[in-house]
């Protein structure tokens, strides 16, 4: 599977070259810095191309490689997804599959274990006037350490209330089968004073576990139960294709929270 899905992405790539005067071709690139209360910190760098015919299908691939590191132990972590989107307006239909593959080394002892991830992802959007109303769900596959399976089950509500206002509000439901069984809700608030300046504002409130952000391709894939979240993004437009986005987020687990820094460039071809 790790083979196909690298060969998937490299000719993805390689398409996109070729026919980049055709389509629109959207690279870019993050790296994400984790502060983590319990002495821990991380470093995540990814990348994402998107393919976009005559705006009505769009295929994506995205790569990240993260690490953690602890003075006992580190756990490094990659992580390949595959995306499609077809538009039938007013539908708009879109599966991702995402495979990670972590490895954790214990220090001291020569002692590690590796674990397995399969992300299954299907959405439903329906544009209605200024409203797009959309259903998500979402099955996790784990092996490794501590096996489970989780699905999710979301609903999501976007409303354009004008040309520099939108309003979201996502409620979701997660079962996990260590008995888990948890409710949450994620509301974000997109602005714009001018053309070059994009601020986004998000929080979460109640539980969550193993969360797929099936728009950023993400995955909060710690096993404890996910208590609050917030953050802020400003993307500066330098041009119409020349992106810069920053990104802060805090996220609380039950025992620890991270702070998130991310910087990243992105592109218009």
């Amino acid at each position: 599977m790790m083979k196909k899905i690298t060969k998937i992405f490299s000719a993805m790539i390689f398409l996109s070259v070729i026919v980049s005067g055709q389509v629109q071709f959207t690279p870019s690139l993050y790296y994400t810095y984790g502060n983590y209360s319990n002495q821990n910190y991380s470093n995540s760098f990814a990348g994402y191309v998107t393919l976009a015919f005559k705006n009505s299908d769009f295929i994506t691939g995205a790569f990240e490689q993260l690490q953690i590191n602890n003075d006992e132990w580190t756990y490094s972590q990659t992580m390949l997804t595959a995306g499609y989107t077809k538009t039938i307006f007013p539908f708009y239909f879109k599966f991702n599959y995402s495979h990670v593959m972590g490895k954790f080394d214990f220090l001291p002892f020569p002692f590690s274990y590796k674990d397995y991830l399969n992300i299954y992802n299907a959405n439903l959007i329906y544009n209605y006037y200024l409203f797009y109303l959309g259903t998500s769900f979402t099955y996790q596959d784990l092996n490794g350490f501590k096996p489970v399976v989780v699905k999710q089950f979301k609903f999501n509500i976007d409303w354009i209330a004008s040309s520099k206002f939108t309003f979201s509000v996502s409620p979701l439901y997660t079962t996990v089968t260590d008995g888990r069984s948890l409710t949450s809700v994620y509301a974000n608030l997109k602005y714009t004073p001018v053309k070059m300046l994009t601020i986004t504002l998000g929080a979460m409130a109640g539980k969550r576990a193993y969360y797929f952000d099936e728009n950023l391709l993400t995955i909060f894939n710690q096993d404890e139960t996910q208590k609050k979240l917030y953050g802020a993004k400003v993307e500066l437009n330098l041009t119409k294709q020349f992106i810069l986005p920053v990104v802060f987020q805090y996220s609380e687990f039950e025992t620890y929270n991270i702070k998130y820094f991310t910087a990243g460039i992105k592109y218009k071809l």
